[in-house]
């Protein structure tokens, strides 16, 4: 059976294991006292153990039909504002210097532009109305005081949320996650997902 080493040099212990920086991994529970400062001062692998994640993922599991209604209506928003934005800016235009525009010829086009603009206005004013209690209520089946513990609102990150990505390798609820993975295992981050790599999968092209 294996036995605690407690005190001593950790290079010490990179000898007795034979392995170098990156071969060791160090398991902890604090985000600076262990993940950052091994990190930092030994150039070990390190595994952050945040054991609220089980109570977060459970959470989240319970909130997955308000979520698709956010993001429908998020979607819905999108596209009155995107009409609504060009039908603004022709308005500029003709009003600036009566400069057409597709679909705004004359001024009887500009005063359908108009009344146009009124009932998009009020049609984003009515998705936000429907958004905001929604919203509101992310996060509570986790904390109703403050959310997610990794998030924050709807679809960004929580500050602890960033701070775990850059001091830990891995994170998990418990070390005995871990038990499922052999130690020759190789973790890969999850993929990141930027603006124009989105706008490519939300509409694919044979190029």
């Amino acid at each position: 059976c294996g036995r605690v080493y407690c005190g001593g040099s950790a290079r010490l212990v990179e000898k007795l294991f034979n392995s170098k920086e990156d071969e060791l991994l160090y398991v902890g529970d604090h985000l600076f006292t262990d993940a950052n400062a091994v990190k930092a001062s030994m150039r070990w692998r390190t595994a952050l153990v945040v054991q609220e994640l089980d109570l977060e993922i459970r959470a989240a599991a319970t909130e997955t039909r308000r979520t698709a209604q956010i993001d429908a209506l998020l979607g819905e928003r999108d596209n009155l504002e995107s009409e609504l934005n060009v039908k603004r800016l022709a308005l500029e235009r003709w009003d600036q210097d009566r400069q057409p525009s597709p679909g705004l010829a004359d001024e009887a086009h500009a005063e359908e532009y108009r009344r146009d603009v009124v009932s998009l206005r009020a049609a984003v004013k009515q998705v936000d109305d429907r958004l905001e209690p929604l919203l509101a209520r992310v996060g509570e089946a986790f904390n109703r005081h403050w959310g997610y513990l990794t998030r924050a609102g709807h679809d960004d990150k929580s500050h602890i949320a960033r701070q775990i990505e850059k001091y830990a390798d891995v994170y998990c609820a418990k070390v005995t996650n871990l038990d499922a993975y052999t130690p020759f295992h190789h973790f890969r981050a999850a993929p990141v997902d930027l603006a124009h790599t989105m706008a490519a999968v939300s509409s694919p092209s044979d190029l």
